[in-house]
C-alpha cells in the first residue's frame, strides 16, 4: 500500500478552497494529513469547515499565528484603540456565533511544534520555521524580518495618518508572533534555555 501524506496549511476559513484540496488529495490516493496551522480566518469558514476536517484522517496538526489571533481576542488581549485589533475582534466575535466551543479547545490543545517519523525519516513540523536551520540563522531571519514590519509600518504611519500608538502597536503585534516562531525553531532544533539570576548590587 503506498502511503501519501497530504499537507494543509493557511486554510484561512475558506471552506471551497479547503473543499477543492481534499478532493484533490483523495483523488491522489492521500492516506494522511498533516495541518500545519492558520485554519481560521479571515476567511468566513466555521463549523463546517472543521466538519471537513473530521472527514479526513489528521495525523499531525500544529496552530499557527492567526490561530493564535483568535485565542488572543477571546482571553481579551485586544482594545477597541487599534483598526486591526478591533477587525480581529469582530471576526472572532462571527466565528463564535457558528462554532462548537470544543473547537476552540482543541486549537489551544495544539503544539508550535510537533515530531513525526514515516519510514525512518523524521520530520519536524511547525508553522513558522522547519527544523533543518541553525540557531544563528534563525536569529537572522527573524531580525531581518521584524526590521521589514518596522519599515512597512512606518509607511503605513506616513501614508494613512494613522496614529503613532496605533502603528506602534500593529508592529508589536507583529513582531510579537516573529518572536514566537523563533522559540518554536529553538526548540525544534534542540535548544536548551537557560535562566541567569541577575541581582542588583
Amino acid at each position: 500500500m503506498n502511503h501519501r501524506i497530504a499537507i494543509l496549511s493557511d486554510i484561512h476559513g475558506d471552506t471551497t478552497a479547503l473543499e477543492a484540496v481534499i478532493a484533490d488529495a483523495r483523488a491522489l490516493g492521500a492516506t494522511e494529513y498533516w495541518l500545519l496551522g492558520d485554519i481560521l480566518l479571515p476567511g468566513p469558514g466555521r463549523e463546517d469547515l472543521f466538519e471537513l476536517l473530521d472527514a479526513i484522517p489528521i495525523t499531525v496538526a500544529v496552530r499557527g499565528n492567526w490561530d493564535d489571533c483568535v485565542l488572543e481576542a477571546l482571553d481579551g488581549e485586544y482594545g477597541l484603540e487599534d483598526p486591526q485589533e478591533i477587525q480581529l475582534l469582530r471576526l472572532t466575535q462571527y466565528l463564535m456565533e457558528g462554532l462548537d466551543p470544543k473547537r476552540i479547545d482543541w486549537l489551544r490543545s495544539l503544539p508550535l511544534v510537533e515530531k513525526k517519523e514515516v519510514n525512518g525519516i523524521r520530520f519536524s513540523l511547525t508553522h513558522n520555521l522547519p527544523e533543518r536551520i541553525t540557531v544563528g540563522t534563525c536569529v537572522q531571519i527573524i531580525r531581518r524580518r521584524i526590521l521589514t514590519n518596522c519599515w512597512m509600518t512606518r509607511q503605513i504611519w506616513r501614508s494613512t495618518g494613522m496614529s503613532t500608538s496605533s502603528c506602534f502597536a500593529m508592529a508589536a503585534r507583529a513582531n510579537r508572533f516573529l518572536i514566537r516562531g523563533l522559540l518554536a525553531c529553538l526548540i525544534s532544533t534542540g535548544y536548551q534555555f537557560k535562566t541567569t539570576e541577575l541581582s542588583m548590587h
